[in-house]
């Protein structure tokens, strides 16, 4: 269900006060929390979030039909120093939130300026309370999310899983690249159907 007033969706308030509401609803306990997390970053909930809503919130930004089921768009935070990457599923269903360092290479002049999103903060974390950052070392995501569902390589850089433990059909999750012993990349996803 969704309620409408003077054409805004109050969903979103209720996505970024989500973390709250479960922690003192009492819905989870604690250690549930590590692996009952939300696929939501930057008031965008994968598997929920159409793109209308990225486009109230940050804007067009470029648009890529060739990523995700029915495309993606990138953004940049003001200072260009990190891109947020939204692709898009069924139904331009939000399916994946990633923040990265770093601006895509090979943009054209002026294409930078184009993708800016003002909304867009890097610094921004993700997970419970919104405690883990871009930078952070291995072990300060293991201290904060538990142990990972899954570790993999990928090159130089080692990608860490979280498989939400409450999605209900469709798998939803939390993935993070380190690079260098470096957080470079966080990104939350839920697949779609």
């Amino acid at each position: 269900m969704q309620i409408r007033t003077r054409g805004r969706s109050n969903r979103l308030i209720v996505l970024m006060l989500w973390p709250a509401l479960v922690a003192v609803s009492g819905l989870a306990r604690a250690e549930d929390l590590r692996t009952c997390l939300p696929a939501y970053w930057g008031g965008l909930l994968a598997g929920l979030s159409t793109d209308s809503e990225v486009t109230e919130l940050y804007g067009t930004g470029r648009h890529d039909a060739s990523q995700g089921e029915t495309g993606a768009r990138t953004f940049v935070d003001a200072s260009k120093s990190a891109t947020l990457i939204v692709e898009l599923g069924t139904d331009r269903v939000v399916s994946s939130v990633e923040v990265r360092e770093g601006v895509p290479a090979g943009l054209k002049p002026g294409e930078a300026k184009r993708m800016v999103a003002t909304r867009f903060r890097p610094t921004a974390g993700v997970g419970v309370h919104f405690g883990v950052h871009l930078g952070d070392s291995p072990a300060a995501v293991r201290d904060h999310l538990g142990s990972p569902t899954s570790i993999r390589s990928e090159g130089d850089t080692e990608v860490w899983g979280y498989e939400s433990s409450c999605a209900c059909e469709l798998s939803a999750g939390l993935s993070f690249r380190f690079l260098n012993g470096r957080l470079v990349s966080f990104s939350v996803w839920q697949l779609s159907g």
